[in-house]
Parts: C-alpha cells; structure tokens; sequence
C-alpha cells in the first residue's frame, strides 16, 4: 500500500513495511526489500524452509543425490546409492578390484564402470581367470568325448560305450546281461553282439520263432 504525501510542495510516495503483517512464521527473521519480503529460517532446532518459513526442511531437496532419503526438520541426509557408486553423494565409483577377485597369479584386474575384467596370463581363462582354457586345446578326450572346461581343469563327457577319465575304456555292454534266452553275449567297442540258441531271433533273441 502506498500514499502521497506533500512536502514542501514535493510529492512523495511512502511504501508500507510489509513485514509488519508478520508473515515468517516459526522463528523466522523477516526483512523488507523493495518489492517483496524475505524470511530468514532459523537453523538452530527444527529447521524449516520454504518463502515463509513454513514447511519442515527437507534436506533432500537441495541433495545432489537421485535416491535420497531424510528426516523432516533435519539438515542431515542420506544417499542410496546405486550398484557401482559409493561415497556421501553417490560420486565415487566402486573399485571392484579391491577385493582381489583375479586371484590366480601374474592375473591383472582391470576396474570398469559397475564390474571389472581379468587379464589371464596365457594358457589361462575365464571370468576370474581360474579356467585352463589350453587343456581342451590339446583335445585330450578319446573315442569322440567332449572336452568341457572346468574352474580348476577339464572334463570329458564320452560318447555312449566308454566311460574312464579321458573316455579311454570301453565300456562292457554284456555286464547288464542284454542278450536274453539263454544266448551269447559278445562285447564289442560301443556295441555288443547277441549269438541267439535255436528258435530264437531279434537283436536281443528275445523272439521265440515258431519253428511249426
């Protein structure tokens, strides 16, 4: 609000203090400016922000942080951070290689952003460089097994008929007595023959034959 007065036969203009309505509430300092008003929040105790002062401070509000959480009326927060980040604000990135996770020897780990990488040495593989990645290079499994690798080595699957670590044994398919009615049986690699007695046939000899 304003008014005119004369003064000496000037005309002035006078501006009310439009802190005089008291609006900052809780404590708060209110100053006059020359469009408006300003409130100074108190920072002692429960704090308070807003134009008047008037809402509980929210510190995640001013926080440089995404996930933030915080208690009303309190300057202090917290940031969650996401996989990868650490620190007070979530800005420093996690080394993952502090942990020591390329523990096979001479095995160099190379920090990335959320993970890391081993650099194996040769003849070395593998996430955490653990695999020997040449033992399956050497083929080592016989009889068409398959060469798997394994954390601390290899492994052979072998092909039906052999069994034994590298697939070198055959294995004895007369042993589970295939061949029935009294016929003979004979082992041989990956297979195994049936000598059938008479009046009987089939790969078994498990057909009677009627001999009529």
């Amino acid at each position: 609000l304003s008014r005119l007065l004369w003064v000496s036969g000037i005309l002035c203009t006078a501006t009310s203090d439009r802190c005089l309505s008291g609006p900052c509430q809780n404590g708060a300092s209110c100053v006059d400016t020359v469009d408006d008003y300003a409130c100074i929040c108190p920072t002692a105790g429960v704090r308070y922000m807003g134009k008047n002062c008037d809402q509980l401070y929210d510190a995640c509000f001013f926080a440089p942080c995404e996930n933030c959480s915080s208690t009303p009326g309190s300057a202090e927060y917290r940031c969650v951070c996401a996989d990868g980040l650490t620190g007070d604000n979530c800005t420093e990135e996690v080394d993952e290689c502090l942990s020591g996770p390329c523990s096979w020897p001479r095995s160099l780990c190379v920090d990335q952003p959320n993970g890391y990488f081993c650099r194996c040495p040769e003849g070395f593989g593998g996430r955490d460089c653990r695999t020997h990645v040449t033992d399956c290079i050497d083929a080592p499994c016989e009889n068409n097994g398959t060469c798997v690798l394994q954390p601390e080595g290899f492994e052979c699957v072998c092909a039906p008929g052999f069994e034994g670590k590298m697939c070198e044994e055959d294995v004895d398919e007369c042993l589970s007595e295939p061949c029935q009615n009294g016929a003979i049986c004979t082992n041989g690699v990956a297979e195994f023959h049936c000598f059938c007695v008479p009046g009987f046939q089939g790969y078994n000899c498990e057909l009677d034959i009627n001999e009529c």
